[in-house]
Order: C-alpha cells, then structure tokens, then sequence
C-alpha cells in the first residue's frame, strides 16, 4: 500500500541521515589526531616552570594569576605560562598545544567544558585528553588534568547561539545517552582511557571545597 511504501522511504530517509551525521561525526572525532606537532629545542628550566593549557578558563589568565599567588604565599617562585582560548573544545586545544614551541616541567590541561556543552561524547573528551597527557610527557612535562567542574549547565546552555541549539540537541542523545551534563561519565573515561599513562587528576570540587 501506499502508507507502507511512505513508512518505508521515511525509514530509509532517516536511515541515511543517521549515517551521514554519524560519518561526519566520526571524522571529526579523529581530525585533530595527526596535528603537526612542534618540536621543542629547550629544556624546561631548572627552577619551577608550569604552563597551563586549555579553554576560556585558561585564556583570561585568572586561573594563572591564582596559581602564581598561591605558590609565592608558600615562599616557592615558579614561572607560570596560560595559553587558552575561549569556546575550545578537546580537540582544537590538543592542535593549539601540539604548536606550542615551549615546555615546562608541569603541565594543567583544562579542557571539556565545550565538549559536554556541546554534547561531543564522553568517549571525544577522553581521547583528547590521553592525545594532551601523551604529548606533555613527549615533551618532558608532567601532565595534571583538571577534572571537569560541576556548573550551570543549564545557564551555560542559554548563551549557546541558537543555530547550534538543533546539533547540540541531537549529539546529547547520539554521545551522551540523553543526558543532560554526564559529568562523572565523563571523568570516568578520561581516567580510564589514560589508565596505562602517568597523568594525575585533580578534582576541582576538593579544590573549592
């Protein structure tokens, strides 16, 4: 009958569309893995050094500042170095730090903000995350990460430019089983898929707390 050949062609229409997201997706998910990474001709230096990466929380140099005072009110004097832009996801932040022609002798990686916001996928999150720890230890860098933060998502959500609301929409319940901020999904991952690597992770609760 003719609903039945309608149902059908539907089936297939959807059929195809979920493979060409998941296509386009699945590329994504992997483009930043042969960024050309900048080889680094200088040591870090002997006294303490520590260079922080990552998103919009790196980029406004607060999170440096507070480092800094922190360690001098303890009577240690480092060299701290942010380099962070804002609306980065994992991947973009991998390409940016695989670039960089400095080192140090610790590095925070702060990332995965953008990448729930957008609902990437706990499994994009995690690989990123052992690219970034890798590449710190290649270059001599002690890796820290600091584990995603629990925030308003909702809050976060409404600045999110309206045209993106749709894919945001439609990777939460493709990556993130519908969820709405899988925070400890997402750490959980992280730390298992960088179980065989010496990184450490840092939870910003205990840290506020």
């Amino acid at each position: 009958t003719s609903r039945v050949k309608i149902k059908a062609a539907f089936m297939l229409c959807l059929a195809c569309t979920l493979g060409i997201v998941g296509t386009a997706v699945a590329v994504n998910h992997r483009s930043y893995d042969n960024a050309k990474i900048t080889s680094v001709s200088a040591t870090p230096d002997e006294h303490l050094s520590v260079m922080l990466i990552g998103d919009s929380w790196v980029a406004n140099g607060t999170l440096g500042e507070a480092l800094r005072s922190a360690l001098i009110e303890r009577g240690i004097s480092a060299k701290v170095q942010s380099f962070g832009h804002n609306g980065d996801r994992s991947g973009k932040i991998y390409e940016r730090a695989a670039a960089l022609p400095v080192t140090a002798q610790t590095c925070i990686i702060v990332a995965g903000i953008n990448d729930m916001l957008g609902h990437f996928g706990s499994h994009y999150y995690a690989h990123h995350i052992r690219l970034l720890s890798s590449l710190a230890l290649k270059r001599g860098c002690a890796p820290i990460v600091i584990e995603l933060p629990r925030y308003d998502q909702g809050g976060a959500e409404g600045a999110v430019p309206i045209y993106l609301r749709p894919r945001n929409l439609a990777y939460e319940y493709l990556f993130d089983h519908g969820q709405d901020a899988p925070v400890n999904q997402y750490r959980w991952e992280a730390q298992f898929e960088t179980r065989d690597i010496a990184v450490r992770f840092i939870d910003p609760d205990q840290l506020i707390g």
